[in-house]
């Protein structure tokens, strides 16, 4: 049980990385960075839905959006005087 949790923190930790590397919405960029280790629990851009079980841009932005707002509600302090732009956007975005 604590090792799937271990994974899943790790994974989401990846992904926000990959959207500070890459920019939000650039799934497929995210995926096929090496750094990241996500290239086998992304979903490729050309399958379907129902072709895979793997999370796909909807899944992926979703849980981003999560995450964010999570970091900015904990850590919105600091998180304005490291990345003033990010938060901007994500204030102009309604995530906070």
């Amino acid at each position: 049980m604590l090792i799937l949790l271990y994974l899943l923190i790790v994974d989401d930790a990846r992904l926000l990385l990959g959207v500070y590397y890459h920019g939000f919405g650039n799934w497929e960029i995210i995926r096929l960075d090496e750094r990241l280790g996500l290239t086998k629990k992304i979903a490729p851009v050309e399958l379907q839905h129902h072709e895979t079980f793997l999370p796909r841009a909807p899944n992926l932005r979703n849980r981003s959006n999560a995450l964010l707002e999570q970091v900015c509600r904990h850590f919105g302090h600091i998180f304005l005087a490291m990345f003033p732009p990010l938060y901007m956007y994500l204030i102009s975005n309604r995530h906070l």
